[in-house]
């Protein structure tokens, strides 16, 4: 069962794909999913009952600490690959 994309989805969310790498984690109450798009530097929540797109995750970082970075690209900041997001376990009580 496709649950992600639909005919519903946006296009630019529609898009995703990676032919080399890609990660899906599934949440404790099985309702969603996590997924990674290592390409484009992103992550998305799915809801698994109607392929909602929940929450998207960009894996971009200000990199003007960075003590080798040449001054012209001071002010800059980077998408870096994300490989994965997981679902973190409930706290023990």
């Amino acid at each position: 069962t496709t649950v992600f994309p639909t005919d519903a989805t946006p296009a630019r969310l529609a898009a995703l794909f990676s032919s080399a790498r890609g990660q899906i984690d599934i949440s404790p109450d099985r309702r969603r999913v996590l997924l990674t798009d290592v390409q484009r530097s992103r992550g998305l929540e799915i809801r698994l009952a109607d392929g909602q797109a929940l929450t998207m995750f960009h894996n971009l970082h200000d990199v003007s600490h960075l003590p080798t970075l040449p001054p012209e690209l001071a002010d800059a900041a980077w998408h870096f690959k994300l490989y994965s997001l997981v679902y973190a376990p409930a706290a023990a009580e």
